[in-house]
């Protein structure tokens, strides 16, 4: 059958890994910031359906169950049709499902849609998929394109922080409505358009390369992944292999921690945190809106992972990360702004330099045809946090009126995450540092 998209030009083949790359992070952006958003919502919600806290916060935790009961077969069916087909459907679900939260009125509406069908499609449309044309289409420059890709979590938190806006001028309903369709139709459209599974179904190689995968030269095989481990980083790995190691349930944990406990309970309550300490609408959106910026700097500087190695990269990200939550138990006063913004740039900062480094992590292990599927298990790691930590966070605070434990619990989970990425070494399979003599 014949494309109905044309060649592109030779401009545009020369640089079209970058092009996919834009439209990648673009997506995971996009489709991160209709999730993070729901901070913004939520408060809404309750204002004016008075639920209780560990109720409203169950729309987040549904939400992410599904996405991790279908992540996996998410990675799958990406590694059976391609993410030529998979994302463009997924995309167009989870948009639907957007646009539709505008009009319920029911808790059970907002379980089932926002929750349930809104995941659905975040699972076969987001990360990955995402991850595995990223990894088809980068290899020596691996670390860089995570970076850059998931800089896109730095855009979804300026989403964010424009729903806090749009709610307040024209409610959360007519909200829902134009970030659906101002946003998500646009996207939609790029990925069809841009996405495509593997260099080679262009003609193309890796990161750009011409000639030089058959013939590198010395520049290039320097900023090559050295394989320290032969019979690992040449092995065939299905999901049933990677299941039977160490370093995959040490990923597994790691996402479980960083992820699932930290990030999402800590996403789902900071703007209700910031308003029951005080601090003003218009201070809520900045923060978000700072978290953002801080957050797309951070993943920007993913290329670290190239040069200091994945595990110190990580272990860096969530020092920084961990400094951001003791300025946020710190900023439970009107009068300390600064430390709500502090937050903001370090905690955001922290995960933005440390994801990268993670998702580079997942393919040093495990690359090759079956990487979505042991991707994709790895990640329900994450899902299965983040289905327990946004309601678990209510309910301490419907009882004790206080996140300050969940927000302790929280540092501790990023320091095993840390150890996590140290059990894995993912260096000690594929190394960023070039052999003595080689450097």
């Amino acid at each position: 059958m014949t494309s109905l998209v044309p060649r592109p030009v030779s401009f545009l083949r020369r640089n079209y890994h970058w092009l996919l790359l834009a439209t990648v992070t673009l997506t995971l952006g996009t489709a991160q910031g209709f999730r993070y958003q729901f901070s913004a919502f939520y408060v809404a919600m309750l204002e004016e359906f008075h639920w209780d806290r560990a109720s409203a916060a169950g729309i987040g935790s549904v939400n992410v169950l599904t996405y991790g009961a279908l992540v996996v077969f998410s990675g799958i069916a990406v590694d059976r049709f391609g993410p030529r087909l998979l994302m463009p459907i997924g995309f167009l679900v989870y948009v639907l499902a957007i646009l539709w939260s505008g009009f319920l009125d029911q808790l059970w509406q907002f379980y089932a849609v926002t929750g349930v069908l809104a995941g659905a499609g975040f699972a076969f449309s987001g990360f990955i998929p995402g991850m595995v044309v990223l990894t088809t289409w980068f290899v020596r420059r691996r670390g860089l394109a995570f970076g850059i890709a998931q800089s896109g979590n730095g855009l979804s938190f300026l989403i964010a922080s424009a729903a806090q806006l749009l709610i307040a001028a024209v409610g959360w309903r007519a909200a829902y409505g134009i970030i659906a369709i101002g946003l998500g139709a646009p996207v939609l459209l790029l990925i069809t358009l841009i996405i495509r599974r593997r260099p080679q179904d262009l003609g193309l190689f890796p990161d750009g390369e011409r000639d030089q995968l058959s013939n590198p030269s010395g520049a290039a095989r320097r900023r090559s992944l050295r394989i320290v481990n032969p019979a690992w980083g040449e092995r065939r790995w299905t999901l049933r292999t990677a299941l039977r190691t160490y370093q995959f349930w040490a990923l597994f944990a790691a996402n479980f921690l960083v992820w699932g406990v930290s990030f999402s309970l800590v996403t789902i309550h900071q703007a209700a945190y910031a308003r029951d300490s005080g601090h003003s609408v218009v201070l809520v959106a900045l923060m978000l809106a700072v978290y953002g910026v801080a957050n797309l700097v951070g993943a920007l500087c993913g290329f670290l992972a190239d040069r200091l190695g994945r595990e110190v990269t990580y272990s860096i990200g969530g020092a920084i990360a961990c400094l951001g939550l003791v300025a946020l138990i710190f900023a439970n006063d009107p009068s300390r702004e600064w430390l709500l913004l502090s937050y903001s740039v370090l905690f955001a900062f922290g995960l933005g330099l440390l994801a990268p480094a993670m998702s580079a992590t997942h393919a040093d292990l495990f690359q090759g045809p079956h990487f979505g599927a042991i991707n994709g298990l790895i990640v329900t790691g994450f899902a299965l946090g983040a289905t327990i930590s946004p309601w678990a966070a209510g309910y301490i605070y419907d009882n004790f009126h206080s996140y300050v434990p969940s927000f302790l619990f929280s540092i501790a989970a990023i320091v095993g995450a840390c150890a996590a990425i140290w059990v894995a070494r993912p260096g000690a399979v594929r190394s960023v540092f070039p052999a003595p003599g080689e450097g």
